[in-house]
């Protein structure tokens, strides 16, 4: 992307750097004898539905209460199957702003989401970090205005999983810092 023009060197530094720090403070702050690899990042944005603004009913989520390491099932039984990423163990939100309504992460063993266990008010730079498994229910309120951006991380114990495009990234940025010394 940054050959591309599409990113400029600078920003994607930016980004490996604080995805970095996120991951070193979940290893620090879950006390984990083990390395986090990252599984995959990326930058998602949940906008408002201005058709829906007025009256928007708080169990039409902006995105469905799941599991990220298993398949929630209406029973509550969390099945360890593929599709699911059954070897993510740790996920992660880093908020990038400020300037939206609603959009709140919630903890639920509600599949619905009409009960909830813990909210998480998204706030510019605060980190959410959490266990990938079914203990975990998770889902986000509609967003009433804006949009709210974040940064989603998943890790994994197993390297074997770790995001290949995410070490070719760095690799690149690497050779294009080493040719402008």
């Amino acid at each position: 992307m940054v050959h591309a023009k599409l990113i400029a060197e600078e920003a994607l530094d930016l980004i490996i750097d604080i995805t970095n720090h996120c991951r070193d403070y979940m290893e620090r702050y879950f006390n984990l004898k083990e390395p986090l690899y990252f599984d995959f990042t990326h930058l998602v944005c949940r906008t408002a539905k201005p058709e829906m603004s007025v009256n928007r009913s708080l169990t039409d989520l902006s995105h469905e209460v799941h599991v990220d390491n298993c398949i929630l099932q209406d029973s509550g039984e969390c099945l360890r199957i593929p599709p699911a990423y059954t070897y993510r163990d740790y996920s992660a939100l880093l908020y990038l702003n400020d300037e939206f309504e609603g959009g709140d992460f919630i903890f639920t063993h509600d599949r619905s989401g009409l009960s909830h266990e813990a909210i998480v008010q998204p706030t510019c730079g605060r980190m959410i970090g959490f266990t990938s498994g079914p203990e975990n229910p998770h889902g986000v309120l509609p967003v009433l205005d804006g949009s709210r951006c974040a940064i989603g991380m998943w890790f994994t114990h197993d390297k074997r999983y770790r995001e290949l495009e995410r070490k070719l990234a760095e690799t690149l940025l690497e050779r294009i810092k080493d040719k402008n010394i």
